[in-house]
């Protein structure tokens, strides 16, 4: 293999795909998903290196595929700063990425290839591997996780790479290809199909059949009769995965309901960045309090996703979101290239456009990183250009490109040696006294005020130690950044060891009422309005926590029934 700018950059892609398949950054918050975020990021700054190699000139023309993805890098630098979080510096080196692939003209589509298969067909193993119990599972309630954190992120990055050897297959005589290409790819699709269907995630299933219609379509003349054919199939298809599991589809039904109370709200201008973390559980709280069914209620949890990309869009952006994302869809449909590189390419960002309608490829970076991949080298492949030769000069480019780079490396260990801090601190809690632990976490505050992970574990240290007024002062920042039950209910316990009843009893019932069907905060409201010497509403509370169909019982409610029981054991008689 020769040494050029297009065989390096394809061999560190292939790298970064390899890192798919473990967790390479140990010691840090919550590895299986913050991991790969780190090893994308590092692996993008080495990339971005790598696309200087003097091969060639850098590449001038624009697609218009390119146009949108420059809209759309602006747009993330502005709401995502590199400087604000993870997360955003994550952002910023997938645009860093998108660049370096675009200056190889097009990816080594061989070695690509080869490394997709062999990332497959490892995932698949470890998910087998999972379901006999000689790997664990990365959540306490599912067998299957991969190396991720759940299984819909495991099945959405199966769907992603199973795309290529469909395309493959479908477009390929046996005789058409090296015999032992063929076989290995078929082989493929025999050892993780039955894996994907294992996982138990519609939004995957959906894709890869949405992937082999279009496979179909994009290599055989289809008659009318055919197409509606297909739709009546999809119709039936989709009321069978209705049925498959019927609560958690009504749950995703409930909080598309929500997100169309929080679009009627702002139509136009939308929430902003992380608009519908911020606010989604407020309205949901108001949508139950004022017409939700007990059946909703029954269904209603803790929830920081839209499930369907489009909404989000819509919800954060207003009008303009949701025009943006309709032009990506013409950009990713009207691309007209029947050579095998690009339909694979295509193939795996359709089947990322099909899995974020039902599952939330925003907050799942492993996803957003192939899509990066495969978008780019569409735009590779597009030989009509928007924009033939850019009026810039060469050297001032390459210079504020170099200093981007630099820049995300440099952020990159700040923001390495922050977490890593913070890992250390919750594993020192043994050997620290609470002071200690306390000064070392607000020394990390100013560096990590946006972090979503940092807030719970800083609160509920000071929650521990009974540090009730700085609690109270922080809270704010959990809050804004990833309500929930729990952010309420601490809240309320804080407020009411400093006597603030009143404010502690709002703090309760806000937490009820996001999520009506857990009895915690109306336990608390019990013991505090029968501390408060209100016995009625106490005994009604207590009878009502302990009569109820309990929607998921645990070691946790049955000590807040034995305690209920305990103290109105003569009322409840």
């Amino acid at each position: 293999m020769a040494i050029t700018r297009k065989n390096i950059v394809s061999l560190l892609i292939g790298f970064l795909l390899l890192g798919l398949l473990f967790n390479p950054i140990k010691e840090i918050p919550d590895v299986p998903h913050q991991s790969f975020l780190f090893t994308c990021t590092f692996l993008a700054t080495v990339i971005g290196i790598a696309a200087f190699y003097p091969t060639k000139q850098f590449i001038h023309r624009l697609t218009i595929i390119d146009l949108l993805v420059i809209l759309i890098a602006v747009g993330n630098i502005y709401f995502y700063p590199p400087t604000s979080n993870l997360f955003g510096l994550a952002r910023f080196a997938l645009i860093i990425l998108y660049w370096s692939i675009r200056q190889t003209g097009g990816l080594n589509g061989t070695l690509l290839y080869t490394i997709i298969l062999i990332t497959t067909l490892v995932l698949s193993i470890i998910g087998y591997m999972q379901i006999l119990h000689i790997l664990p599972s990365h959540h306490p309630h599912f067998d299957i996780t991969g190396p991720y954190g759940n299984p819909t992120i495991y099945a959405g990055i199966l769907c992603l790479l199973l795309s290529a050897p469909i395309m493959v297959l479908s477009h390929f005589k046996s005789d058409a290809i090296h015999r032992y290409t063929y076989l290995v790819s078929f082989l493929t699709c025999i050892i993780a199909l039955p894996i994907l269907w294992l996982t138990h995630c519609r939004s995957a299933w959906i894709a890869v059949l949405a992937i082999i219609s279009y496979s179909i379509y994009s290599r055989f003349s289809i008659s009318f009769r055919w197409g509606i054919s297909t739709l009546i199939t999809i119709a039936l298809l989709s009321y069978l995965l209705y049925q498959f599991k019927p609560a958690s589809a009504d749950g995703r039904i409930l909080i598309w309901k929500v997100t169309a109370q929080m679009i009627k709200e702002k139509p136009f201008t939308g929430f902003g960045p992380h608009g519908f973390t911020a606010n989604y559980m407020h309205f949901q709280s108001e949508y139950l309090k004022k017409e939700g069914s007990i059946y909703e209620k029954q269904l209603a949890d803790n929830n920081h996703y839209v499930y369907n990309e489009p909404l989000r869009w819509t919800v954060e952006y207003g009008i303009a979101g949701l025009l943006l994302y309709i032009g990506i869809l013409y950009c990713i449909f009207s691309y007209k290239k029947s050579e095998i590189q690009s339909l694979s390419a295509q193939a795996i960002y359709i089947a990322g456009l099909v899995w974020g309608l039902f599952s939330y490829p925003d907050q799942t970076f492993p996803i957003l990183a192939v899509m990066t991949i495969a978008l780019a080298e569409m735009s590779n492949r597009q030989r009509e250009c928007v924009i033939k030769q850019l009026p810039h000069k060469y050297i001032f480019l390459k210079a504020v490109i170099f200093l981007a780079i630099a820049g995300q490396e440099a952020l990159l260990i700040k923001i390495f040696q922050c977490h890593r801090e913070l890992y250390q601190i919750s594993h020192r809690t043994s050997s620290q006294s609470p002071e200690e632990i306390i000064t070392s976490l607000s020394q990390l505050e100013t560096a990590m005020k946006n972090e979503t992970i940092f807030w719970p574990y800083y609160c509920h240290t000071l929650y521990k130690s009974q540090r009730d007024s700085i609690l109270l002062d922080k809270i704010t920042y959990w809050e804004q950044l990833y309500p929930s039950t729990h952010t309420y209910i601490l809240k309320g316990d804080a407020l009411q060891r400093t006597d603030k009843i009143k404010e502690a009893e709002t703090a309760y019932w806000a937490a009820h009422f996001m999520v009506p069907s857990r009895q915690k905060a109306r336990y608390k409201l019990a013991l505090m309005y029968y501390q408060q010497k209100r016995i009625s509403e106490a005994n009604r509370l207590a009878n009502e926590v302990l009569t109820e169909k309990v929607k998921v019982y645990g070691f946790e409610t049955y000590e807040m029934h034995r305690e209920l029981r305990r103290i109105f054991e003569d009322q409840l008689q």
